[in-house]
């Protein structure tokens, strides 16, 4: 945080993305406690707050909302607050202290609140009158009369399932009419009519049925109108002639003419049963963006794309008997994925194309073709491909070939092209980043020509050797879910930074000479000795999780000097004497069979970094923290050991410590 502020002179904005899991509380504790001891300075070099919370369930968020009032200064500076419950469940429960009992007060200068799944409108005292958007999710007992006080509301969103509007009006209050942008499920939606809303721009309805959508009326404005899983009448009324983006998602869209579509600019349009999608295709002349998903077109000869198009989507529409010829030449990007397409879409100015899961077969020749982005994953018959050379990504995963030329390329993916013959195949000589997953490569040997490499994927193959020393620019490998036994140095170019050798058969690593190693991961092996484990001196992340240990001390293995981060997660430890490093910020040893008199920690110097130190799931019956007196944790976690009595207090050098007994 201090890095953050001190960066600039300006006056920044604040954003915090929190989630309510151990180590999400343990950050905001953190953080206020930091706020705390920093206030003045933080108040001058914050200009505003944004922050979203999502938590398990709402007692989280009372909780959380009233520490942060105890912060005014601060609270007042929020000017977003996003609070979103039950998107994720964490195993421990974190528990931060008891919620407020009165009701929730708001930043007096917020200006959008977005609330989801549990909370109600009445827990709060009011909103204030500064807000400008508002979003509500499965929020219960919803009264219009709650946002007669917002007299600067722009944009308003009400959906989800359990929509409790306690309203017997039969108009929406008058200040609804300023708004610029309204999203309503069909059961707030006391009046369909919206002619009033003089200042909407943009509409989004959801459920609406059929006796509903013919009393719609829409407001001349309006540029922007979305339907979600509603029953459309043929006597819906035209579109306005400002309306330049129409989206139907789901539902049914029924036969309609002169729907006046001329003037849109998009059109998207998913998983929708409309008969007539041609015609209303046909009709949209304009159009700049069209994407049509699972929603067949009723009679595809008749088809014609609109002249001025720039991005194109057909997904799953059966485009079996359609003139390519009759594609624009403006075209630049294009998705025609699952049609039973065999040729290619012949225009000069595209810079990207999508022609995934179709029939393209044999041989395909895209030379004449300065197309920047392919992806040709899924034609299971494609054998042999040539690219121009303006050609830099290609992506053509479970398909046949075993022959491509493409100078260009600078990133290629061919995952599970289990047919390639990797000892002949030539891999373009300017490719950076290389994935080969589902290879069923059993050996692979960098090419002496090709030594730009510096992301490779190897992952889920059969590996049982490789040698990627050739390629001197390679920064990360992924070699998980493969048949190695050893690492060696000799594997890898001396420059290598992360290795991800996670569930092989590793028994033994030898690779202290790769000097700038940075991160290692060698989880679920068949590691059974430390001594078995050569490592470089500036590895700054280890996790070494899911292997069979035993016992740990420092005369077993010496730990790097510089490691931060080093994981020992159900590694069946029994016995650990172990010397931290004054750099390490986190360790975790959860999930062992550690208990007091089988457990040991020094320190080379004190104070150090050490942040977060996990024992929880182990065998311990108590703990003694004067093991970490001097050092300034932000959390321990103690939790589901066999504690028979919680301890009174927590020494103050410790700011969080999860500690609760298992029944």
């Amino acid at each position: 945080m201090a890095l953050f502020l001190e960066a600039s002179s300006h006056k920044k904005d604040l954003y915090l993305d929190l989630i309510m899991s151990n180590n999400g509380c343990n950050i905001l504790l953190q953080l206020m406690k930091y706020f705390r001891e920093h206030e003045s300075t933080v108040m001058k070099q914050i200009e505003s707050v944004h922050i979203r919370i999502s938590a398990s369930y709402v007692h989280q968020i009372k909780v959380v909302l009233g520490m942060f009032t105890e912060m005014n200064r601060f609270f007042q500076k929020i000017r977003t607050l996003g609070l979103f419950i039950g998107i994720h469940q964490y195993e421990n429960g974190y528990v931060l202290g008891a919620p407020q009992e009165e009701r929730i007060r708001l930043p007096a200068k917020l200006e959008k609140i977005y609330f989801s799944n549990g909370l109600k409108l009445n827990d709060f005292s009011h909103l204030p009158i500064s807000v400008k958007h508002i979003g509500l999710h499965n929020v219960h007992m919803v009264t219009f009369s709650k946002f007669n006080l917002s007299k600067h509301l722009e944009s308003l969103h009400i959906s989800g399932e359990q929509i409790e509007l306690n309203a017997h009006s039969d108009s929406f209050p008058p200040g609804f009419y300023c708004l610029k942008d309204v999203k309503f499920d069909a059961s707030v939606v006391v009046n369909f009519n919206f002619e009033k809303f003089v200042h909407l721009s943009s509409l989004s309805l959801s459920k609406v049925g059929f006796e509903q959508s013919r009393q719609l009326e829409f407001p001349l404005q309006l540029r922007k109108l979305e339907f979600i899983d509603c029953s459309l009448s043929s006597h819906v009324p035209a579109f306005p002639d400002t309306l330049k983006a129409l989206i139907i998602t789901g539902g049914k869209w029924s036969r309609k003419k002169n729907a006046n579509m001329s003037r849109l600019q998009r059109l998207k349009l998913s998983n929708v049963q409309v008969k007539d999608l041609t015609e209303k295709v046909n009709a949209c002349r304009g159009l700049l963006t069209l994407e049509i998903s699972n929603c067949p077109f009723n009679d595809v000869d008749a088809l014609r794309i609109p002249s001025k198009l720039t991005v194109l989507k057909f997904v799953n529409v059966n485009l079996s008997g359609f003139k390519f010829s009759g594609f624009p030449a403006t075209l630049e990007q294009v998705d025609l994925e699952n049609n039973d397409i065999c040729v290619l879409v012949p225009k000069s100015k595209l810079k990207s194309l999508r022609i995934a899961s179709n029939k393209l077969a044999g041989r395909v020749d895209m030379t004449s073709l300065p197309v920047r982005d392919v992806n040709l994953e899924g034609n299971k018959e494609l054998e042999s491909l040539y690219l121009h050379d303006k050609t830099t990504v290609l992506i053509a995963n479970n398909t046949a070939i075993h022959h491509l030329t493409g100078s260009g390329l600078t990133k290629l993916v061919l995952n599970g092209c289990s047919s390639i013959d990797w000892k002949s195949f030539q891999i373009p000589q300017f490719v950076t980043q290389l994935s080969l997953r589902k290879c069923d490569i059993v050996s692979f040997e960098s090419q002496e020509d090709i030594n730009h490499v510096k992301m490779l994927d190897l992952g889920d193959n059969k590996l049982r050797s490789i040698h990627l020393g050739k390629y001197e620019h390679l920064e990360d490998v992924e070699l998980s879910c493969n048949d190695l036994t050893t690492i060696v140095t000799e594997n890898f170019p001396l420059g290598i930074k992360s290795i991800n050798a996670k569930k092989n058969r590793i028994a033994e690593v030898r690779i202290s000479e790769l000097v700038q190693l940075d991160w290692l991961q060698l989880s679920e092996n068949k590691l059974t000795s430390m001594q078995r484990i050569q490592l470089p001196s500036n590895l700054s992340t280890l996790i070494l999780s899911n292997n069979n240990f035993g016992e740990i001390n420092d005369s077993i293995i010496k730990l790097p000097e510089r490691l931060r981060h080093l994981e020992l997660k159900k590694c069946k430890i029994a016995k650990l004497d172990l010397t931290l490093g004054p750099e390490l910020m986190s360790c975790c040893l959860n999930g062992n069979k550690l208990y007091m008199k089988n457990f040991q920690i020094r320190f080379v110097k004190v104070p150090c970094n050490l942040k977060f130190l996990d024992l929880g799931s182990n065998f311990f019956k108590s703990f003694d923290f004067g093991m970490v007196n001097g050092i300034e944790l932000a959390e321990i976690n103690l939790a589901n050991n066999m504690f028979d009595e919680i301890p009174d207090s927590i020494p103050d050098n410790i700011l969080s410590a999860i500690i609760f007994k298992v029944h």
